[in-house]
């Protein structure tokens, strides 16, 4: 009996998943990746033609959702009140969901997308969170962002991502994941829009 395509290729992504989990993009090899779905190399490239498009295939979804979440969340208003816990919260479970869907994506994207277009992925998210941040913020400081203000929105919003990314790589379960992630994020934003003259 025939192997459905579908079948061949979920079967290669996940060996795909593997391979550039343990090894990272540079040091996998196609011939691997094949022998773990267990396809012969020929068939494998009526799949996928190289390296890069496979990992292109696994990984931009994950990095697309997130870029998406970021840029769906850039006109929020951080004044406070119910609207203001609402949404955190709803920034909050998308993250979860991104995690519960994405985790091994994720963690592949941060760790081992060197020699890919997705190298500098981490510091695009971090670029994208932080003029968020910048966004919100010009509500409430009219007078605009000078360079020290700058420099804090870049610190605050690289320990965001960079505590998210800890979480992930800590929580194989998305439930304690979820949890922590609700915590941390409270702690980031809620706690501390006081400090932010909100």
């Amino acid at each position: 009996m025939q192997v459905l395509k579908d079948e061949i290729k979920e079967r290669i992504h996940k060996a795909a998943l593997k391979e550039f989990k343990e090894k990272g993009f540079r040091k996998s090899s196609m011939r691997a990746i094949a022998k773990r779905a267990g396809v012969t190399a020929g068939n494998f490239y009526r799949y996928f033609g190289n390296k890069e498009d496979l990992f292109y295939a696994v990984i931009s979804p994950a990095f697309d959702r997130i870029v998406e979440l970021i840029r769906e969340n850039k006109d929020f208003d951080l004044t406070g009140g119910d609207m203001y816990s609402s949404h955190l919260e709803y920034a909050t479970d998308c993250i979860a969901k991104i995690h519960g869907k994405f985790r091994e994506e994720l963690i592949i994207l941060i760790d081992g997308s060197r020699g890919t277009v997705y190298e500098n992925a981490k510091e695009q998210v971090i670029t994208l969170f932080e003029e968020n941040i910048m966004c919100f913020l010009s509500k409430s400081w009219p007078q605009g962002m000078d360079g020290d203000r700058r420099f804090i929105m870049h610190v605050i919003a690289a320990s965001y991502i960079e505590g998210l990314v800890t979480i992930m790589r800590h929580y194989k379960d998305n439930a304690g994941a979820v949890d922590a992630m609700a915590v941390f994020t409270s702690f980031m934003f809620e706690k501390h829009c006081k400090t932010w003259d909100l």
